[in-house]
């Protein structure tokens, strides 16, 4: 698959919803890693390799964020997009793949533009130039929100969620 593409070309019918993530700071967190080192350590971890010493994707996102969530798209029946800077090079059905193998039941629609080098140090460089982008392209009508732990969302700060890097997704910024 083209990871050049930013909407999943069989999407039929007007996206009401979004939810634009980020992944860092959001579905994992510094509290998380210090969990997930523990757990390494005592051998809890069943896709953690001591062999090799490495873990696949589901190890550096926190379950108990990606319930929260999946509570958040079950409620209010989203779709999401990611803005994450781990979109960069993935396509729509590898980032879909990763937040699955997390537990994640949600549907990825898309991804946002990334602007080209030289326009990178230009103000419209912020993700939420990115994500009105996107969002002017493929869903102008949509209702949204912006779940990230950086606040470089320009004009669309009132529509972001902050999640602290530190303690990343909580209970209290899925309640409706």
């Amino acid at each position: 698959m083209n990871p050049e593409i930013y909407v999943k070309p069989n999407l039929w019918g007007p996206v009401r919803t979004v939810v634009f993530l980020d992944i860092d700071g959001v579905l994992n967190s510094t509290d998380w890693s210090i969990r997930r080192n523990a757990m390494i350590k005592a051998g809890t971890r069943p896709y953690y390799s001591k062999e090799s010493g490495t873990w696949d994707d589901r190890d550096h996102i926190d379950p108990e964020a990606v319930k929260r969530l999946n509570r958040l798209l079950r409620d209010t029946g989203a779709k999401v997009v990611v803005s994450s800077t781990k979109r960069h090079g993935e396509t729509i059905e590898s980032l879909q793949a990763m937040l699955n193998l997390a537990g994640f039941i949600g549907e990825v629609i898309g991804k946002t533009h990334s602007y080209p080098e030289e326009a990178r140090e230009a103000p419209k460089s912020q993700r939420g130039y990115e994500i009105q982008h996107w969002l002017d392209l493929y869903a102008p009508e949509a209702n949204f929100i912006i779940l990230d732990d950086d606040g470089d969302m320009a004009h669309l700060q009132c529509r972001w969620v902050w999640t602290p890097n530190w303690i990343g997704l909580q209970d209290h910024h899925v309640e409706i």
